[in-house]
């Protein structure tokens, strides 16, 4: 189980994204708490969101893997491993 609060530091040391020739180095703070707002994500930084359960959303991954940067994927199975 997820904590109800607070960060999840998370380590990844390269992930390459075939589609772009891209090759991420990433240290990322996965922030888990409860909010009860409208959340307002900078269009310019992110291209889509939605709510999901971790382990829906572990789900959605394993069925739509070309959805989700490969960075993306190592970060959700870390942050699961901890849970």
């Amino acid at each position: 189980m997820l904590p109800r609060a607070g960060w999840i530091p998370v380590h990844v040391p390269a992930a390459e994204d075939p589609a772009s020739g891209l090759t991420e180095h990433e240290f990322d703070h996965v922030l888990v708490g409860k909010f009860d707002g409208t959340p307002r994500p900078n269009p310019d930084e992110i291209g889509d969101w939605r709510w999901a359960e971790p382990r829906e959303l572990l789900q959605d991954v394993e069925r739509s893997p070309e959805r989700y940067t490969p960075w993306f994927k190592l970060v959700l199975h870390k942050v699961l491993e901890q849970s």
